[in-house]
């Protein structure tokens, strides 16, 4: 019986573990502190695609990040804007916050 309570504990800790590292990072913003080009898409943030840029965060602007894309040397952000339209930030000068405090993807 013990044995089965402890497979059982495990498997919840597992698919608590899973769920933690699958959510979507809501609380988690994205401060400009220049001026910071937003990406039509991901692939016109990876090939840093200046035609591409369709909008620019303005200092001090603060967007919510939907995901963080990991292309393997670094990270990409998928961001919903104010007017709720999603763009990719690759460059630029700013920093993740989390209620207030410095803060990460993970």
């Amino acid at each position: 019986m013990l044995k089965w309570i402890l497979i059982g504990l495990t498997g919840l800790l597992i698919l608590a573990f899973w769920v933690l590292q699958t959510q979507e990072p809501t609380d988690l913003l994205l401060v400009a502190h220049e001026i910071v080009p937003i990406y039509e898409s991901e692939s016109d943030a990876v090939h840093l695609s200046a035609s591409s840029t369709h909008r620019k965060l303005k200092p001090s602007e603060r967007v919510q990040v939907l995901k963080c894309i990991d292309v393997k040397h670094y990270l990409i952000y998928k961001v919903r804007l104010s007017d709720g339209a999603t763009g990719f930030i690759n460059d630029g000068n700013y920093a993740l916050e989390r209620r207030g405090s410095p803060a990460s993807c993970y």
